[in-house]
């Protein structure tokens, strides 16, 4: 999930709605419908406030010269002259040749699926797109960054497992199911709901091992078929 951040706490933040404005050559791919986090000064080590996750619901185009008194009262200024000195010292003149974005944000109540945090959210893809998983609303959700990193080491692993499986490696299938274990036991709801962070398995040295891989041992073909297979080879 991306960050939408703001300089000032304006008073326009604590209604349900609110627009702010956005040059285009910065901004150019915020989409209606997607969900942003909202920090107050994000750069900032020490004045960095997390304000809470806002939907765009409309995104128009505008120019500086065309902007009316109301947008710019709505956008929190008492008047576009105001607005025009504010705009002056932060982009430093830049302001008349370069499109803007208008949106518009509404307040929205958003969770990880999994730990339940409001912090540090990301788009997680129900389906990988590898495997054929689209942008579609439907196969998104929102997990905080520990719990998704957990998601897609808990994938990895899985997959490894079942190839090991397959391939009838009895030795590696009980070291990824140790490190499935030790991956589900370090990072439990709880243990992440109260450090807020995600921590490997490989913290624990117990993992560190990986038996080599073992081919299968190949019946060796009859005779006549090595025989046959060798002319064939030979005519060419």
């Amino acid at each position: 999930m991306r960050i939408l951040g703001v300089s000032e706490d304006w008073p326009k933040l604590k209604k349900p709605r609110w627009t702010t404005f956005r040059f285009s050559r910065r901004d150019t791919d915020w989409r209606v419908g997607e969900i942003v986090q909202v920090w107050f000064r994000p750069r900032s080590k020490k004045k960095r406030r997390f304000l809470g996750t806002a939907k765009i619901i409309e995104k128009v185009p505008r120019f500086m010269m065309d902007l009316t008194e109301g947008e710019v009262r709505e956008d929190g200024f008492d008047n576009l002259d105001a607005m025009l000195a504010w705009l002056r010292k932060r982009y430093d003149g830049r302001i008349y040749t370069h499109p803007m974005n208008k949106l518009t944000l509404a307040w929205v109540k958003v969770n990880c699926v999994r730990c339940g945090r409001d912090l540090q959210l990301e788009e997680h893809h129900i389906i990988e797109r590898c495997k054929g998983g689209n942008d579609a609303p439907d196969n998104k959700e929102y997990r905080c960054e520990p719990c998704h990193k957990f998601e897609h080491t808990k994938r990895g692993i899985l997959v490894s497992l079942e190839r090991a499986k397959k391939q009838g490696q009895p030795e590696r299938v009980v070291v990824l199911e140790h490190r499935l274990e030790v991956l589900e036991k370090l990072n439990t709801v709880e243990l992440i709901q109260e450090r807020g962070t995600y921590i490997s398995y490989w913290e624990d040295e117990t993992t560190h091992y990986f038996p080599p891989y073992k081919p299968k041992d190949r019946a060796k073909k009859p005779e006549a078929q090595q025989a046959a297979q060798l002319q064939g080879m030979l005519e060419l």
